[in-house]
């Protein structure tokens, strides 16, 4: 944690990742109550769908843009359309629901891939100020405080949902009447973790201090720290 692309890198894994925990908790509700007739399954299929033909564009950006730009341009439209997929009137057609969890992927998709492609480059970064390679000791640490931020979002929707009214089922129920300040907490729960968490992975994604000019030089100083390590005296 003392290494500021590493912290940086962890904010950027975690803001997406949570993001994406708490749609998928809250899409269940979403498609019970607040707008019926939305396919939950259709909707994680067009993520997976959009996010499969998002990689390979995005590996070729890699080369020709800095990975810390690539993960942030989506962004602002995903926003956009979290606001449209959550302010959505129920009784209306569903497809457009359907349009705007594509263009909700397209945004998020970029920020989900490049962390990967940065991890390396953070990883340089690491070995240059401690003098080791440490990959597994940064990927553990990025997974552990996800499991928990995962947890601790889990928790925190469900205490949310209790807050606004919302009334529970029991086994073999099925769907009950919601009060209208539990439909509204459905969607303002998606709506406000798309906005914090994101809006916050775009302000420190333009913060990042691995731009490709800072990598190539990284890359020239790791380079000549190996070397000195490497290098045995020579005798008397």
């Amino acid at each position: 944690l003392r290494v500021r692309s590493f912290r940086q890198l962890t904010v950027l894994y975690l803001c997406p990742a949570v993001t994406i925990d708490v749609i998928s908790h809250v899409i269940l509700y979403y498609v019970l109550y607040a707008v019926p007739g939305v396919s939950s399954t259709t909707f994680a299929a067009i993520f997976a769908g959009v996010t499969l033909v998002m990689l390979p564009i995005l590996f070729i950006l890699v080369s020709r843009v800095d990975k810390s730009v690539i993960y942030r341009r989506g962004i602002p439209i995903g926003i956009v359309a979290m606001i449209g997929i959550a302010l959505y009137p129920a009784g209306q057609p569903v497809w457009p629901v359907y349009v705007l969890a594509g263009i909700l992927a397209l945004g998020l998709a970029a920020s989900e891939i490049m962390v990967w492609t940065i991890f390396p480059d953070v990883v340089d970064d690491g070995e240059l100020a401690q003098g080791e390679r440490n990959a597994g000791s940064f990927s553990g640490l990025m997974f552990l405080i996800r499991t928990v931020a995962s947890a601790g979002a889990s928790f925190l929707v469900g205490w949310v949902l209790q807050f606004t009214g919302y009334q529970a089922t029991h086994h073999g129920q099925g769907t009950v009447p919601q009060p209208e300040s539990a439909l509204w907490g459905i969607r303002l729960v998606m709506l406000v973790a798309v906005v914090v968490f994101m809006g916050t992975a775009f302000f420190v994604a333009r913060r990042f201090v691995l731009t490709h000019a800072r990598c190539a030089v990284l890359q020239q100083e790791l380079d000549a720290a190996r070397s000195l390590r490497h290098t045995v005296a020579a005798e008397a």
